[in-house]
C-alpha cells in the first residue's frame, strides 16, 4: 500500500502537529469503543482542510507490514499500536524513506530529514514508535499530554451539540450499555434495537416502558428488520447467524460463514434477504424458514441490502465499492453500479421506486435515478465528512435522511440534493436511523449507547 501513498510529504513541523491533532481525536473515539484501527499507514490517512476532519481509511484492515508495531506483527494489536503506526507514518510523511530502510538500522530516522525537527517533536516522535510497547505512549491522552507540554494545539474535549431547527430530540434513552447497531419502529408503536453486545432491546418512547432484553445473539447485532404483514421480526449477527422472532420463539437460519451484515424483507414478505462478509446473499423462505437461494456477484463482503418497494429489485452494497441490482425472484444480476471509491455501506429506495440512495465509507451519497429498466447515476453529494453509515426516505415527501460517523444526521431535497436541515444530538458516531410511517418521528441510534427519538417541531409546538 505504500507504494502509492495518499499522504502528501510532511514539509514542516507546523504539518505534522496538524496531523497529530487531526488524527488522534479519530483514534480516541475508537480506542474508546474498545476498537483498534489496526492499518495506519500513508495509504490509509487522507489529510483534508483544517475545517474537514481527517480520514483513517481501511479500518480492521490487514495492516501493512512496514507500519505495524512488533506486537501487532506477532498477532497482538492494542491502541498503542495504532500510535506507533501513526508515529511511523509521520516519520514516512517527513523522510519520504520507507520504514524497512531505517528500523532495526544503525541509521536513525531522524538523519534522513530535510530539515531539523524541534527537540519536542523529536522526542514525542521517537516514544511514538519505539519498540517496547512499555517505552511506548499507551494511550491518546498521554500524547495530548506531550503535545500541550511542546505548546501544540490540542482539540477540545468536547464541542456542545446543538440542535435542528425543524427537528426537536423529545426522548432519549440512557439504558443502554452498548454501541447501538441496528433499530427499527414496530407496527405497535415500540422501538427496537440492536446492540454490540448481542442484545435486543424493546422500548415504548411515548410511555417510557422498557421491555425485557433479550440476549439474541452471541454476538453484536448488525441489522433489524420487521415483517411487512405481521409481527415477525428478524436479526442478524457477527456470529454468523440470522433469527427470525415471533411473540414467543425464534428460528436460527444458519448458512453464511462470515458476519451477517445486512438483513431486510421483500415487500410482499415471502422472503428474507441476508447479506454478509462471506461474499453471498441468501434468500430464505420466510414461512419454511429454510435456504431458497444464495447469490454470488460481490467480491467483497457485503454491507447493505434494500429492496425495491414494487419491482422484484433487491440492491447490495458491499466493501469492493459496488451496488449490485438483482431480480430476487430470478436469482438474475441486472446491473453493476459503480461509483464510489470506498465502502458502500447505506441503500435505501425511495417510495415511488424512482430514486436509489447509495452511502459510502468515502462520505458521499450517490442518488440513481431508474430509467428504461435501469438506474442511472444522476448526482453524487458530497454529504458527510466520514462514513455515511444509514438512509432513509421520507415516505410521505420528497426527502432522505443520512446518519453519519461525523456525528450527524442530514436532511435532503430530492432531486436537487440540497441539504435542507442538520440534526445534531449525538456525541458519538449516528450508527442508524429509522423514520414512522408518518415521516414525522425519527429514531437514531449511536456509539454513545443513546436513542434519541426526534420529532418535526410543527408536531410538538
Amino acid at each position: 500500500m505504500s507504494n502509492s501513498p495518499k499522504l502528501q510529504p510532511l514539509q514542516t513541523e507546523k504539518q505534522v502537529w496538524e496531523l497529530l491533532a487531526q488524527a488522534l481525536p479519530v483514534l480516541k473515539a475508537l480506542h474508546e469503543r474498545g476498537q483498534v484501527h489496526g492499518d495506519i499507514n500513508p495509504a490509509s490517512v487522507v489529510l483534508q482542510s483544517p475545517a474537514q476532519p481527517l480520514e483513517l481509511l481501511n479500518l480492521q484492515g490487514l495492516g501493512s507490514p512496514e507500519y505495524m508495531a512488533p506486537e501487532q506483527l506477532q498477532g497482538t494489536a492494542i491502541a498503542a499500536s495504532d500510535l506507533y503506526s501513526l508515529g511511523v507514518t509521520c516519520i514516512y510523511g517527513l523522510t519520504g524513506i520507507s520504514p524497512f530502510e531505517w528500523l532495526d538500522s544503525p541509521i536513525l530516522w531522524t538523519d534522513y530529514l530535510p530539515h531539523p525537527l524541534s527537540p519536542s517533536l523529536q522526542n514525542l516522535l521517537t516514544r511514538l514508535t519505539a519498540s517496547a510497547v512499555g517505552d511506548r505512549y499507551q494511550t491518546v491522552e498521554e500524547v495530548f499530554h506531550a503535545m500541550r507540554e511542546a505548546g501544540a494545539a490540542v482539540p477540545a474535549k468536547h464541542t456542545p451539540p446543538q440542535l435542528s431547527e425543524q427537528w426537536c430530540c423529545v426522548k432519549v434513552s440512557e439504558s443502554f450499555n452498548s454501541v447501538v447497531t441496528s433499530i427499527l419502529i414496530q407496527p405497535d408503536g415500540w422501538i427496537a434495537s440492536g446492540s454490540e453486545d448481542g442484545h435486543i432491546q424493546r422500548w415504548n418512547w411515548v410511555t417510557g416502558e422498557l421491555g425485557r432484553p433479550i440476549k439474541a445473539h452471541q454476538k453484536g447485532i448488525a441489522g433489524l428488520a420487521c415483517h411487512p404483514g405481521s409481527t415477525l421480526m428478524a436479526s442478524s449477527s457477527d456470529d454468523h447467524t440470522v433469527q427470525i422472532w415471533d411473540a414467543e420463539h425464534s428460528a436460527t437460519l444458519i448458512g453464511h460463514t462470515h458476519c451477517v451484515k445486512a438483513i431486510a424483507f421483500s415487500p410482499d414478505g415471502s422472503i428474507l434477504a441476508s447479506g454478509s462478509w462471506d461474499k453471498t446473499i441468501k434468500l430464505w423462505q420466510v414461512q419454511a424458514k429454510c435456504l431458497s437461494a444464495t447469490l454470488v456477484g460481490h467480491r467483497l463482503g457485503i454491507n447493505s441490502l434494500a429492496f425495491h418497494p414494487h419491482e422484484k429489485y433487491l440492491a447490495s452494497g458491499g466493501l469492493d465499492s459496488e451496488v449490485i441490482l438483482w431480480n430476487w425472484e430470478s436469482q438474475e444480476l441486472l446491473q453493476r453500479l459503480d461509483g464510489h471509491n470506498r465502502a458502500v455501506t447505506a441503500l435505501a429506495f425511495s417510495p415511488d421506486g424512482q430514486w436509489l440512495a447509495s452511502g459510502s465509507a468515502d462520505g458521499t451519497i450517490h442518488l440513481w435515478k431508474y430509467a428504461l429498466q435501469r438506474f442511472e447515476l444522476k448526482k453524487i453529494v458530497s454529504a458527510h465528512s466520514w462514513t455515511v453509515s444509514s438512509l432513509i426516505f421520507n415516505p410521505t415527501h420528497n426527502y432522505l435522511f443520512s446518519a453519519s460517523w461525523d456525528h450527524t444526521i442530514k436532511v435532503w431535497n430530492i432531486p436537487s440534493a440540497q441539504a435542507v436541515e442538520t440534526i445534531k444530538g449525538h456525541t458519538d458516531s449516528v450508527t442508524v436511523i429509522a423514520l414512522a410511517e408518518t415521516g414525522q418521528v425519527l429514531v437514531s441510534g449511536s456509539c454513545d449507547h443513546m436513542i434519541r427519538v426526534w420529532q418535526f417541531k410543527e408536531l410538538v409546538e
